[in-house]
Parts: structure tokens; C-alpha cells; sequence
């Protein structure tokens, strides 16, 4: 299992570079991110040497995990109050640095994350293979409040994944806020880690207080995931490019 740091500068982002970079990524709040259309790209210094990467990751667990609520709170949109099925694919994307550190460059991660409904993806058989169709990940999420979807995650490996297909796996566990309900143990997580060599992060699913976002605290919950999951990203081309660090 890759461990968090190897890669990316998890520091990095404190530096003067990484302040300025993220800025441009985030409102002047500085807790929630910017909106681009797909011809727009975020306003980066022309001084700044940045190379872009994209990425397409897909999520998948059971109705009502809390994939719709996570891809929001991932790109800075309101968290849903209520829950409804998604219909059809709904597909966003999220820009996020990071600075590469046996490269001494930094990146720009463009990550475009598909979302499908469980109904949507049974009655169209379309659906699935469009998901699948040059994903470069696979994020597998699991709700604290529901062991049952937790149960499920290895029948979701067996299904979508092949050993050797080259897609990046990361297992995220949502609805952590309401840890005191959880019926997943840390037992439960140091297993799956263990058997599956996948890194199991945690996130809640509930709006930024203005609390958070009064004291810069809005992205907490939001960095080690997404610094994890670029991570992933940029070793699983490393891997498959047949390079050496």
C-alpha cells in the first residue's frame, strides 16, 4: 500500500507557491472551490511552470452511500440536504495541485469524477461501459451508518476490476460525521486495508458550518482526500509507464 507522502509534498500546500496556486482554485473565503466550465480552466500565473493532468475517476456503492453528497463537497458545491437517486450519469471535475516530490514540479490534477444512479445503471446497459471507458480510478465508497455497504466492497472489486487493469483504487468511507451511529469498527478497516493493500479515507457529508469556513477549516476533510487520490493517480502512471522513482 503506497504511503500518503511518497509522492506528493503533503506540505507543500502551506508554502508561498502552493498558497498562491490554491488561491486561484478557491473563492476569497478561501473554504470553497471556484466553478469552471469545460472550456475554462482556473486563472494560473503565467509565471508559474504547471503541467496539467486529467483524470477520469468513477464512483461506485450502494443507493444512498453518498456518492452525490461526496462529489459535491469534493468540488465545492452545496451538500444535498436530503437524499435523492441520481438520475442517469452526472459527471463533475475538480482541480487540485500538488507538488511532485522527486520531480521538483508541480502539477495540476484535473479530476473528473462520474457519478451514476443504481437504477439508471440496471435499466441502461450503456451506462456502465460509458463509466468504464478510460477510467483512470475507482473510488469505492462505503456509508459508517450502513454495514451492509461496507460488506459489499469487495463484491464491487470482484465485479468492475481485473488484478493488473491498471486502475487506481481507493475505498472512502462516508458519513463519518455521525461516528457515534457508525457500525463499521476501526477492526472492520484495518482488515480491508490489510486483505486489499487500499487505503481507507473518511469524509463527512455534511455542509461546511460557518464556523469552519469563518476559521479556514471549510477544506479539512476534503485535502487528505483528494491529496491521496492524486497521489494514486500520478503512481499508477508511474507503474504502468514501466518507470523507477
Amino acid at each position: 500500500m503506497l504511503v500518503p507522502g511518497s509522492l506528493l509534498d503533503l506540505e507543500w500546500l502551506r508554502s508561498n507557491e502552493g498558497s498562491q496556486l490554491l488561491n486561484c482554485l478557491l473563492h476569497r473565503n478561501g473554504t470553497r472551490f471556484r466553478q469552471f466550465g469545460l472550456l475554462e480552466g482556473p486563472p494560473v500565473p503565467s509565471h508559474m511552470n504547471i503541467e496539467e493532468v486529467s483524470y477520469k475517476v468513477m464512483l461506485v456503492g450502494k443507493t444512498g452511500v453518498g456518492k452525490t453528497s461526496t462529489v459535491a463537497k469534493l468540488t465545492g458545491n452545496d451538500v444535498p440536504l436530503s437524499h435523492n437517486e441520481t438520475p442517469g450519469l452526472q459527471t463533475s471535475h475538480v482541480f487540485w495541485p500538488g507538488k511532485i516530490k522527486h520531480l521538483g514540479k508541480t502539477v495540476l490534477f484535473n479530476i473528473q469524477l462520474f457519478d451514476a444512479g443504481e437504477t439508471a445503471l440496471k435499466r441502461y446497459d450503456h451506462i456502465l461501459p460509458a463509466c468504464q471507458d478510460g477510467v483512470d480510478a475507482m473510488m469505492f465508497l462505503f456509508s459508517f451508518v450502513d454495514k451492509g455497504s461496507f460488506d459489499e466492497i469487495p463484491q464491487h472489486f470482484t465485479r468492475l476490476t481485473n488484478p493488473g487493469d491498471g486502475i487506481s483504487k481507493i475505498i472512502l468511507g462516508t458519513k463519518f460525521d455521525l461516528h457515534a451511529h457508525s457500525e463499521v469498527t476501526q477492526r472492520d478497516i484495518r482488515d480491508l486495508e490489510s486483505h486489499w493493500q487500499i487505503p481507507v479515507l473518511r469524509i463527512r457529508n455534511v455542509q461546511n458550518s460557518q464556523q469552519a469556513e469563518s476559521s479556514g477549516e471549510g477544506l479539512g476533510d476534503v485535502i487528505p482526500v483528494l491529496n491521496t487520490l492524486c497521489e494514486h493517480l500520478w503512481h499508477r502512471d508511474i507503474v504502468l509507464s514501466g518507470r523507477t522513482l
